[in-house]
């Protein structure tokens, strides 16, 4: 949606700008502004009738108790409203899952493409032990991994896409625990690795599929530690996510007034 001219990259296929505000409302005037509008065209919109779906394989697992009592209640205002809720199995997730054990991931190859002469050069010792061998993870991928990877993306993206044609949101939690505390993951690399993969996994989907998403504060658990919950809109349906999701959030957090 955004040019990401002057962005340093990371991944040229799912690198994307985002945006950090204290609203849905501040994001909807900050992405006219990037958009290159006057004034925003994102107004507020009915949830009456639009689907949510709700995957039950993958993204709830492993999730805090606090995390899913404020997803549920989250979905149940968000019913009350006149979304309909759906739940259900999306297979794409387990088959990106699956892919990426066996493939290798697109990140880590298009990552490697950009910065192997840092990771397996003098410079690797100026950055973080942990991030120099995640990158340098996919050394070990051919281009056979690499090609295959990228054509079962546009495969499952094409999929899922035809899935949540119409006024159609995925919902999810936005990751499945409270912060942890740094202490426990400086002190333990393959802690952090394995809280790492965990924390990134829920947005890694809609980044992977090439969806639009927005994510807000849905309630805290018992140690006032915020938790959030992710919509998700198919492909260059920002507008429509925006729309949406200014409903939705005013619906969520003002119950928690």
């Amino acid at each position: 949606r955004y040019p990401m001219d002057g962005v340093y990259p990371l991944s040229h296929t799912l690198d994307t700008i985002g945006i950090f505000s204290r609203t849905v409302e501040d994001a909807v005037l900050v992405d006219a502004v990037m958009c290159g509008l006057i004034l925003p065209i994102v107004r507020r919109a009915t949830l009456k009738g639009v689907r949510i779906l709700v995957p039950t394989n993958i993204v709830l697992d492993g999730c805090d108790d606090a995390v899913l009592e404020n997803f549920e209640r989250s979905l149940a205002r968000l019913s009350a409203a006149g979304a309909v809720v759906q739940r259900g199995s999306l297979p794409a997730f387990d088959e990106i899952l699956e892919l990426s054990a066996r493939r290798g991931t697109i990140v880590n190859a298009e990552a490697y493409s950009v910065h192997k002469e840092r990771v397996e050069g003098e410079q690797a010792h100026q950055i973080d032990h942990r991030v120099v061998r995640r990158i340098r993870a996919a050394s070990s991928m051919t281009l056979v991994d690499y090609i295959a990877a990228m054509l079962a993306r546009q495969r499952i993206l094409s999929q899922m896409t035809d899935e949540m044609a119409g006024r159609c949101l995925v919902a999810m939690p936005t990751v499945p625990e409270t912060a942890p505390a740094i202490a426990d993951l400086e002190a333990d690399d393959e802690l952090f690795a394995r809280t790492n993969l965990k924390m990134l996994r829920n947005t890694m989907m809609g980044n992977y599929l090439g969806w639009c998403g927005l994510s807000f504060p849905n309630g805290t658990d018992a140690s006032g530690l915020p938790t959030a919950i992710l919509l998700s809109g198919a492909p260059g349906t920002d507008e429509q996510l925006l729309s949406l999701s200014m409903t939705a959030e005013k619906i969520i957090r003002d119950g928690d007034d």
